[in-house]
């Protein structure tokens, strides 16, 4: 069969197993890791889709294992971790 290679590969910050990655709704540049290490990351990629700035968040107390996007605002997002919580992060509280 064929070998397909990736278009491009994205390093980051984490540490353990990622477990989930998103687009944030809308975006082409803004995504978010979510990993075994506890950690959720925002990577901003540039127009070449180098990776520009990495926001990162140290809020949940185990393995973060979902994320998903809120379809009608963009900035918005929710993780679920091992930790037995789900959380909220808003973008702009970061990023303004």
């Amino acid at each position: 069969g064929t070998a397909w290679q990736p278009v491009q590969q994205l390093p980051t910050e984490h540490r353990e197993n990622i477990f989930g990655v998103r687009f944030l709704a809308g975006s082409s540049r803004d995504v978010v890791s979510v990993a075994g290490d506890g950690l959720v990351q925002l990577h901003q990629l540039g127009e070449d889709g180098s990776r520009r700035r990495t926001v990162v968040w140290r809020t949940h107390g185990d393995r973060v294992k979902r994320i998903d996007v809120h379809p009608d605002h963009p900035n918005v997002f929710l993780t679920a971790a091992e930790d037995g919580t789900i959380r909220e992060f808003d973008t702009r509280q970061t990023l303004e």
